[in-house]
């Protein structure tokens, strides 16, 4: 018997007074015990992506706390009258050359208003789904995109002790479990705060879910 026939059989036969009735997410699925793993769902449904610099020249960190300028920007260019918000699950940046100063922070923010100027693609950047679907993200990763509509609270997500040495592949992966949501027109801003040390670059990346839910 499917599942969908096995719900329908207990509710078929529970009495009204038990008040017992079927419970559904904001996606319309029904609240059942965890089969799979927490983002197999969302994954299937095609809705998990991975946005990344990839082929895009890297940049060098900042040595000094930021205001509205973002290195990594991951843009939700929905419309801003819709409700796709992207639910940020991960943020990541790598090294690709030089030498790193010593230690490094990774810091993210949302914007706190609709971007008055849209940034494009960065050039070589990758944006693609998680289970091999068409991008229907309505999103994008742009580079060096000044934030408009006021200065948001930077939040360090992660950081590493990293050595005074040549690093390639070094890096911060921190994972937000969405507990960051970048609304319709709005952003997540992303920059990697360490001493400049010798011609060291870094790149960025973020793993987001598209879900159609209204924000509260």
């Amino acid at each position: 018997m499917s599942l969908q026939g096995l719900v329908k059989n207990i509710f078929r036969n529970t009495p009204d007074s038990v008040g017992v009735g079927p419970r559904y997410n904001p996606l319309g699925g029904l609240h059942v015990d965890q089969g799979l793993p927490s983002l197999a769902e969302l994954t299937r449904q095609g809705l998990v992506y991975n946005a990344t610099f990839a082929a895009g020249t890297e940049v060098v960190p900042v040595a000094a706390w930021p205001t509205t300028a973002a290195a990594g920007f991951l843009f939700n260019n929905n419309p801003e009258s819709g409700t796709k918000n992207l639910v940020i699950l991960a943020v990541y940046n790598y090294t690709v050359s030089g030498t790193m100063g010593l230690g490094m922070s990774l810091i993210a923010a949302i914007t706190l208003a609709a971007q008055t100027t849209k940034p494009t693609a960065y050039s070589g950047s990758f944006l693609t789904s998680q289970s091999g679907r068409a991008n229907n993200s309505g999103a994008l990763i742009a580079n060096a995109h000044t934030i408009t509509g006021g200065t948001p609270a930077w939040r360090v997500v992660g950081n590493i002790d990293q050595a005074t040495v040549i690093a390639v592949g070094s890096g911060v992966h921190a994972k937000i479990d969405g507990s960051m949501i970048v609304p319709p027109q709005h952003g997540l801003a992303i920059n990697t705060l360490a001493p400049l040390g010798s011609s060291s670059k870094v790149g960025y990346g973020a793993v987001f879910a598209v879900v159609d839910c209204p924000l509260g």
